[in-house]
């Protein structure tokens, strides 16, 4: 696919956020290690942050939203910078994926530990901005009974099975009325380039995504092209089906 034609298909979802570069502080990181049972399980090693990013990217007067950071360091005696790590969802923790699943393993393994592995909590995951779309584990457990198999077997299954979602989709919708467009695919990559400039390497964003996390590095490159070192996308999801279908 062209380039510019890519960069069309992402960026034409996001063409209302217009943002002001006034509006975007500088915020700065200072490591420790974790205290929460979660993050510290995978290694002693593990170190964990917070970064205050604005909380409404089109509006300076919104305050500021605070991200949950977690990082496992380089191993090698040199460290070439940080990747950022994203596990896809979207509605996945980044830093209970990276830490439980033990994806940095493999990371680092592949990279020869020359590299901070760096995760953080998405926008409606984790600590950050969370919500539920039910009020109770009850009525969550009920919905999904509701929820028919996604199948061809009958000539109506899969009409039940968007009609089922269509009413996941409205439940989520209620609960999040307040703060529903805070929690995007948009603000999270500016998120992201928060995280790279709190980081104070660079400035250039290295990144590893699997599934949604693929259409979230790929809506952040269209974004900011020349900010970016390299991207691994694994699992790719169609960025065009995921903004338009």
């Amino acid at each position: 696919m062209p380039s510019s034609l890519f960069t069309a298909l992402i960026l034409a979802p996001l063409t209302h956020i217009a943002v002001s570069a006034a509006i975007l502080p500088r915020g700065s990181l200072t490591w420790s290690p974790c205290t929460d049972e979660a993050s510290a399980a995978g290694s002693p090693a593990v170190q964990c942050s917070q970064l205050d990013v604005p909380l409404d990217y089109t509006n300076a007067s919104a305050g500021q939203l605070t991200l949950e950071l977690l990082k496992y360091p380089a191993t090698a005696s040199k460290c070439k910078g940080s990747i950022l790590y994203n596990p896809g969802g979207p509605g996945g923790s980044g830093r209970d994926d990276l830490t439980l699943l033990g994806p940095w393993l493999s990371i680092r393994s592949m990279l020869g530990g020359e590299f901070d592995i760096l995760a953080w909590d998405p926008r409606g995951t984790g600590n950050t901005l969370t919500y539920s779309c039910y009020d109770s584990q009850q009525e969550r457990a009920a919905a999904l009974e509701k929820t028919p198999e996604a199948s061809d077997a009958t000539n109506t299954s899969l009409i039940e099975v968007w009609d089922a979602s269509g009413a996941v989709a409205e439940a989520c919708a209620s609960k999040a009325a307040a703060f529903g467009e805070l929690v995007g695919t948009a603000f999270t990559a500016r998120d992201m380039m928060q995280i790279v400039d709190a980081l104070n390497e660079d400035g250039l964003l290295r990144y590893w995504g699997h599934s949604y996390g693929t259409v979230l590095g790929m809506t952040v490159a269209a974004m900011f092209p020349d900010r970016m070192d390299r991207l691994v996308l694994d699992g790719v999801v169609n960025p065009n089906d995921y903004y338009h279908d």
